[in-house]
C-alpha cells in the first residue's frame, strides 16, 4: 500500500525498514531535501457567469416571467444590472436579500427590445449577456391586411368614387390585395375563412403611412373597426401577409408638371426636375425604412412591397419641351430611382421578412393607349378638381399614337390600373408569395 501511494503522490517518494544501518562510505553524502509538488484546488480569477433566455415572447394581455441566473466560479459576491430601453410593463424579480433573480413582463406595446444584463464581481471581473423581448397582439386567423396608396386601393375602378363619399377612393373587389387574398385561398396557402382588410388610401405617402388616420375596410368594402393609421392598424392587426405599394405621390409618378423643368428643348437631362426629384426620393426612402422597420418588428407578417411599373407609353404625349424620346428618359429615370430604393430599404430588413414583387423590368407592360382620352375629363364639370388631385399631369404619358397589346392602365388617366392591370399585379404578387 505505501508504495501505491508514493507513486501517486511524489516521484521523489522512497521506503526503507527502521533497522537499517545506514554508512556514510557507502552513501556518500546525504541527498538534498526534495519538496513534493504542491497541490491545490484555488481557481484563476474568472468573471461571472450569465444564464438566461435568448428570446422572449408574449402577446399584448399575458404575463410571461423567466430567471436570470447569475453565478461566480470563485465565490465572489457579484453585482447585476439591466440596460436598455426596457419596455412598458418590464420588471426585474429579485431575492429577500435584493438579488437579481429573473423578470416579469405583461407587455402594452407590440414591439422588440434588447436588454441587456451586466454582471460585475468583487475583483471587478465582468459579463455581459443580452437577450430580445417580443411582444404582438394576438391573431386567431389568417388576415392579408392591403397597404398603401391609390394604386393598392384600387383608385379609379369604382366610377361611385368620384362622388366624394369615399376619401380613399378605393375599389376593394379590384384592388389588387383582394384578389391575392382569394389566389392564396384557392391556392390552400390561406383557410377558407381568412380575412382580408384594406387600409390603402389615395394619396399615401411613406410618412402618412404613420401619421394619417384611415378608416378600415373588408373585401366588400364595409368599415371594419375605427380610424387608425395604416401602420397602427397594421399592427393591431398582426396580419399573417401585408401588401405595400407606395411611392407614387412621394416623388409624383403620376404628376409629369411636377417631375420635368419647362424650356428642356428636347433634352431629358434638362428636363428632368434633378432637385426636386432627388429630394422627394431621399425622404420617400427615409419614411420606407421607417415603414418596413416597424412592420417587421412589431408584426409577425411577411411583407411584400411592390415596385413601379413605368406608366409612359411607347410613343407618350409628354410634356411641352419634352415629348416622346424624351419625356420617356425622364420617366424611366425616376421609376429607376424609386425601384432602386425600394429594393435597398427592403433588402436592408432582416433575412425572410420582406419579399418584393417586381412590376417593372420585364413585367412592366403597364400602359394605356389615348382611346378616352384626358381631354374628356372636362366633362366631369365640377368633379374636374376632384379628379385632378389624383390625374393631373398624367396624360403625359398617354399614347400620342397606337395603342398597346393590353390595356392595363386606364385611359382616365394613364397611371391607374384598369381591372385587368390589378389582375396583372396580384398573379405577380401571388407568386412571389408561394415561392416563399
Amino acid at each position: 500500500m505505501l508504495a501505491v501511494a508514493c507513486v501517486l503522490l511524489a516521484a521523489g517518494c522512497t521506503s526503507s525498514p527502521p533497522d537499517a544501518e545506514r554508512s556514510e562510505d557507502a552513501l556518500g553524502d546525504p541527498p538534498a531535501s526534495i519538496d513534493a509538488p504542491a497541490t491545490t484546488t484555488t481557481l484563476p480569477p474568472r468573471p461571472p457567469e450569465i444564464r438566461v433566455t435568448d428570446r422572449a415572447r408574449a402577446e399584448i394581455g399575458q404575463v410571461f416571467s423567466d430567471a436570470i441566473v447569475v453565478i461566480d466560479p470563485n465565490g465572489d459576491g457579484v453585482t447585476v444590472d439591466v440596460s436598455g430601453r426596457t419596455p412598458e410593463g418590464f420588471s426585474l424579480l429579485t431575492s429577500p436579500r435584493g438579488l437579481v433573480t429573473g423578470f416579469q413582463w405583461r407587455p402594452v406595446d407590440a414591439g422588440e427590445w434588447t436588454i441587456e444584463v451586466t454582471a460585475v464581481d468583487d475583483g471587478g471581473l465582468e459579463a455581459s449577456r443580452s437577450f430580445t423581448l417580443v411582444s404582438r397582439y394576438p391573431r386567431d386567423r389568417d388576415l392579408l391586411l392591403a397597404m398603401g396608396d391609390s394604386v393598392a386601393a384600387g383608385f379609379g375602378r369604382d366610377r361611385s368614387d368620384f362622388a366624394g363619399s369615399d376619401t380613399c377612393f378605393r375599389s376593394e373587389r379590384d384592388a389588387y390585395g383582394v384578389q391575392v387574398a382569394d389566389s392564396l385561398i384557392e391556392a390552400g396557402a390561406f383557410v377558407a375563412d381568412a380575412e382580408t382588410v384594406v387600409v390603402a388610401c389615395a394619396g399615401a405617402t411613406a410618412a402618412s403611412l404613420r401619421e394619417v388616420l384611415v378608416d378600415a375596410t373588408d373585401d366588400e368594402g364595409e368599415a371594419v373597426g375605427v380610424p387608425k393609421s395604416q401602420l397602427d392598424a397594421a399592427v393591431e392587426a398582426n396580419p399573417t401577409i401585408v401588401t405595400l405599394t407606395i411611392g407614387s405621390t412621394d416623388v409624383s409618378l403620376f404628376d409629369a408638371q411636377a417631375l420635368t423643368e419647362p424650356g428642356a428643348n428636347g433634352d431629358p437631362a434638362a428636363a428632368r426636375d434633378s432637385f426636386l426629384i432627388d429630394r422627394r426620393i431621399e425622404s420617400f426612402e427615409q419614411g420606407l425604412r421607417l415603414a418596413l422597420d416597424r412592420l417587421v418588428r412589431s408584426t409577425d407578417a411577411h411583407i411584400v412591397v411592390t415596385t413601379w411599373y413605368d406608366p409612359t407609353a411607347a410613343a407618350p404625349i409628354g410634356v411641352e419641351g419634352c415629348t416622346g424620346d424624351c419625356f420617356s428618359a425622364v420617366m424611366a429615370s425616376t421609376v429607376a430611382s424609386v425601384n432602386e430604393v425600394i429594393r435597398d430599404v427592403a433588402a436592408a430588413q432582416p433575412p425572410g421578412r420582406v419579399s418584393v414583387a417586381g412590376l417593372d423590368g420585364d413585367a412592366d407592360r403597364f400602359e394605356a393607349s389615348n382611346g378616352f382620352g384626358p381631354d374628356a375629363l372636362r366633362d366631369l364639370g365640377p368633379l374636374q378638381d376632384l379628379v385632378g388631385t389624383f390625374t393631373g399631369g398624367s396624360s403625359a404619358t398617354c399614347a400620342a399614337t397606337g395603342e398597346p397589346e393590353v390595356e392595363l392602365l386606364s385611359t382616365l388617366d394613364c397611371a391607374h390600373p384598369t381591372t385587368e392591370g390589378h389582375n396583372e399585379i396580384a398573379r405577380i404578387v401571388t407568386e412571389v408569395l408561394l415561392a416563399i
